[in-house]
């Protein structure tokens, strides 16, 4: 039978199509080793405002390194200033929110991790997957456990990756990538791309006023049981 692949850089608490493609494939591996890029999700989230109108980051601080450092190189600068911070950022949701208690566990754990910026957010995926009962196998390209051909070029690190897994046919990514990947190039060498797009519902966030979408799986974790997210994680189509 043959099988689905995902290659996804490490996000921090990622919004709900990043679990969607995790939990609708049978290999997920983590692209450790790409370049960090300053300004993007790795590092960083969206959360709700207080007022509920509006959305904010929440970031955790990472050391100083150079431009060309490697996802898996890059130290996280937790310390009891930044922790502090990011929980007070989420402690608005205490009075609204009716999973705050197991949610806020999950985010204190995770900040309990000072070391790289890769081992907090693969620590917090599977924080997250333990909480929603999502199973499917993960691997961190960084440590050997997949016999991979290095990429000639960026949009060919998916295809590699799903090479060096023989009984991989289907290669998922999110809906961004249509305009990165060469899907015939994919093609040529029997692997289908397909891209998923979470149908990203309303829910009882909107208890603040107007809903805010896209936010981090914190936000949907917060107002939806994991069994109505498990609902929303299946809500997809291919695009």
């Amino acid at each position: 039978m043959s099988k689905k692949l995902a290659l996804m850089q490490p996000y921090f608490f990622p919004y709900l199509g990043y679990y969607t493609i995790m939990k609708h494939v049978d290999y997920y591996v983590y692209f450790d080793t790409a370049q960090y890029i300053k300004g993007g999700w790795i590092n960083r989230n969206r959360i709700l405002k207080p007022d509920g109108v509006d959305w904010q980051y929440i970031t955790v601080p990472v050391k100083k390194h150079i431009a060309e450092t490697q996802i898996k190189n890059v130290q996280a600068d937790l310390n009891l200033s930044s922790i502090r911070r990011i929980l007070n950022q989420l402690s608005h949701y205490r009075k609204k929110a009716p999973y705050y208690d197991a949610v806020i566990n999950i985010v204190k754990n995770t900040l309990q991790l000072d070391k790289t910026i890769s081992e907090v957010n693969i620590y917090a995926d599977k924080l997250v997957c333990d909480y929603l009962g999502i199973k499917e196998p993960k691997y961190i390209l960084s440590q050997g456990e997949i016999d991979y051909i290095e990429a000639d070029s960026a949009d060919e690190w998916g295809l590699n990756v799903c090479q060096a897994f023989p009984d991989v046919s289907e290669y998922r990514n999110a809906p961004g990538g249509k305009s990165f990947f060469n899907a015939d190039k994919y093609a040529r060498h029997g692997i289908e791309i397909r891209f998923v797009e979470n149908n990203l519902r309303t829910y009882r966030q909107k208890v603040f006023g107007k809903f805010v979408s896209g936010l981090s799986i914190l936000d949907v974790m917060m107002f939806n049981s994991p069994d109505e997210i498990n609902d929303m994680l299946d809500d997809f189509v291919f695009v």
